[in-house]
Formats: C-alpha cells, sequence, structure tokens
C-alpha cells in the first residue's frame, strides 16, 4: 500500500483539528490510519473457535480519543484557571502571568536536558521569557512585555522563513530537521514525519504559507496585547492562535493539492 501523501496528512490534520485537538488530529493525519476511537483494533484473542468474532471486552480505563480530548480541553483550561488563581493570591495581573508562562518553558527545558536534546528554538523561547521578565519587574510590574512575547518569537520565525526564500533556501525542511532532532517528545515525531513526506518541488511554496502564517500570528497577538486586559488576553490569545494555526494548515492543503504535478498519462 502507498503511504499517504503529505497533502492527505494535511486535510486529515484539518479536519478533526477542532473535535479533538490539533496535535493530536495531525498526529492521526500522518500516521495515515482512522482514530483509534473509530476503529476497535483486532487481535487473535477476539475470535472464536470456527471464525466467530467473539463479543468486545470491557474497554481497560478511559478510550484514547477521549484521553485526546480531555488532555486537549486542559490544555486550554488549565493555564487560564491558574492564572486565575495565581493573580487573586498575588494580587498581580503580571506576576500571575509570568508564573504561568514560565512553568511550562522550565518543564520543556528540563525534559530535554534529561534526555540530552536541548533544541536551539526552545533556547530562544527561554531567552525571550528571560527578557520579558525582566523588562516586566524593571516596568514596576508591566504585563505588555508578556503578552507580547509569543509575537517575538513567531513573528521572527515568520520574517526568517520570507527572508530565507530570496536566496533560494527555503527554512522549513531545516527547520522541520531541527524540531525532529531535538524538539520537545511530543512534536520530534510529528516533524520527522512532516521532513520525510515534504517534496522538495514545494518547499518554496510551503515555507512562505508557513512564513505568512507566523507573521499573522504575531500581529494577532500584538493587536490582542494592545487592546485587552490581560484577563482577556489570557483567556482568548490560545483560540486564536489555534484558528490561525486552522487558516495555515488549509492553505497548505489548498496548496498541496492545487501545486500537484500533472500525471504522466500510461501507454
Amino acid at each position: 500500500m502507498r503511504p499517504p501523501g503529505l497533502a492527505g496528512c494535511v486535510r486529515r490534520g484539518l479536519a478533526g483539528c477542532v473535535r479533538r485537538g490539533l496535535a493530536g488530529c495531525v498526529r492521526r493525519g500522518l500516521a495515515g490510519t482512522p482514530p483509534s476511537d473509530s476503529v476497535p483494533a483486532v487481535t487473535g484473542g477476539d475470535l472464536r473457535r470456527g471464525g466467530e468474532t467473539a463479543p468486545p471486552t470491557a474497554a481497560r480505563g478511559p478510550r484514547p480519543g477521549a484521553r485526546r480530548r480531555l488532555l486537549t480541553a486542559a490544555a486550554v483550561i488549565l493555564p487560564i484557571a491558574a492564572y486565575l488563581a495565581l493573580r487573586a493570591m498575588l494580587h498581580s495581573d503580571a506576576y500571575a502571568l509570568a508564573v504561568t508562562e514560565t512553568v511550562p518553558v522550565i518543564w520543556i527545558l528540563v525534559d530535554g536536558w534529561r534526555r540530552r536534546r536541548l533544541n536551539p528554538l526552545i533556547l530562544a523561547v527561554a531567552a525571550v521569557l528571560g527578557v520579558a521578565l525582566i523588562l516586566t519587574v524593571a516596568s514596576s510590574g508591566s504585563a505588555l512585555p508578556l503578552k507580547l512575547r509569543r509575537a517575538v518569537i513567531t513573528g521572527s520565525l515568520g520574517i526568517a522563513c520570507l527572508a530565507s526564500l530570496a536566496g533560494r533556501r527555503p527554512l522549513l525542511p531545516a527547520l522541520l530537521e531541527t524540531l525532529a532532532e531535538s524538539g520537545p517528545h511530543r512534536i520530534t515525531a510529528l516533524a520527522g514525519s512532516l521532513r520525510a513526506r515534504l517534496p522538495e518541488h514545494k518547499a518554496v511554496g510551503l515555507t512562505a504559507i508557513v512564513g505568512l502564517t507566523l507573521i499573522a500570528d504575531a500581529v494577532a497577538q500584538i493587536a490582542l496585547a494592545l487592546t485587552v486586559s490581560t484577563t482577556m488576553f489570557v483567556a482568548i490569545a490560545g483560540l486564536v492562535r489555534l484558528v490561525v494555526a486552522i487558516v495555515g494548515l488549509g492553505a497548505c492543503a489548498m496548496y498541496l493539492r492545487t501545486a500537484r504535478p500533472a500525471a504522466v498519462p500510461s501507454g
């Protein structure tokens, strides 16, 4: 059986991203398999003598699809809940946001150190966070540097992607290789699969789409940081990032479908 192409992977990732979470759906799309919670696996123990199918056994714990949905919901709700709880205890928007933003970065750094794979992008994220924390303290507790830190990261990556096209050396393949070699644990397999399925002749177009998507995310984050309160920013910034990512994935899928080379007629 021919493995699924990159266009099918991205389309499958786009189709179920809202229902099951962006990370899990892209992984399923790359794997080229149906969701594990919709098609039960059949093993030798499921068959009786004579070829009859045995009745299904009771599940041991939550189903994989339900567990993924719970993790996705937790990833959205827990940062907001943590920020609100810390804000009530510390009586400061900036310091509550600082703790909420710092803990995940420290966790990723510790995980990379344990695996002896510190990704340069993660180190850059940590450095930007450190600068934002210093500016927050120096500005007597302003939360604006912390709200702008993601825009600095995504905007810089987007500009780098577009700038790489001027030298005809698209950045996307190198970026995927870096993430596949030393990225966070849950991203390495995804980045490796994407890199293996990335057509070289389409790297320029995909790098342009990714660059524009990252810049759009940075612009949206800056607009939110300058116009809404810190509490509202924490509540909706993640949703805005998800929407921008969905649009970017849709653009990649459309490009891969329309830019597909014409088939050579047989005979």
